[in-house]
């Protein structure tokens, strides 16, 4: 659920704060999902706002994908943009990807997930009047390339202090999947807050290695989650 929210919130900020520049209030004739942009144009048409996603996972991992693409949704019913995604992009498949959507003048691409960031800076200085974003990230380089991070510390800091107050076992954990910073920050985070409201508190951190492995994750956060329940945590983190 904090993923989930996590992604609507950045992609719908995201394009709130573009809309004005780039958006425009006709009607999509087309949808464009999981698209391979093939067309050469290499302006932005600002009749209507064109928004492309690149997933690094999965539109039904039920997490930072899934959400992602929730969030895709959304904007083009409110902002009746035209839309397109393309999802499990490898690393080697990256700049040809934000290369491919630009040549086909989208107004906004987006990489989600810090591992845009390299193929981001490649790619954005060769087409100049469109945005490049790339989210989980501090990367920016002008023109038209910037990031939204959010501060996964503090947010795991705060869901750490609630559980180390509710907590009535003395025990708390946090359940994360792949060990990259972003996770990594909310699950020390989380340890951080449980301890400084509770400084008694055991807190448990444990990852499974995966978040596009559905069946794999299901299994180990079950397996970890069902161990750490007999230490005596009631309360989880998953991220």
């Amino acid at each position: 659920m904090r993923q989930k929210l996590i992604a609507l919130l950045t992609i719908a900020m995201l394009i709130l704060a573009l809309a004005a520049g780039c958006g425009g209030n006709k009607q999509n004739t087309g949808n464009n999902q999981n698209s391979q942009a093939t067309g050469n144009n290499q302006t932005a048409d600002s009749k209507q706002l064109k928004i492309a996603l690149l997933l690094p996972g999965p539109i039904n991992d039920m997490g930072w994908n899934a959400s992602a693409y929730e969030g895709l949704k959304k904007v083009e019913k409110e902002f009746k943009a035209q839309v397109a995604y393309r999802e499990n992009v490898a690393q080697s498949d990256m700049e040809e990807a934000f290369r491919a959507y630009a040549m086909q003048g989208y107004h906004v691409i987006i990489g989600h997930g810090f591992q845009f960031g390299d193929a981001a800076k490649k790619v954005a200085p060769q087409f100049p009047n469109i945005k490049f974003v790339v989210t989980s990230s501090d990367i920016h380089q002008d023109p038209n390339l910037a990031s939204v991070n959010i501060d996964n510390e503090m947010q795991g800091f705060l869901m750490g202090a609630v559980a180390g107050l509710m907590t009535k076992s003395g025990t708390v954990a946090a359940l994360g999947g792949q060990q990259i910073p972003p996770i990594i920050g909310s699950v020390e985070g989380f340890a951080k807050g449980a301890k400084y409201v509770n400084p008694q508190v055991k807190v448990i951190t444990t990852y499974t290695g995966s978040f596009d492995d559905v069946n794999k994750m299901g299994s180990s956060l079950f397996r970890v989650g069902k161990t750490n329940y007999r230490k005596g945590s009631k309360l989880f983190l998953a991220c």
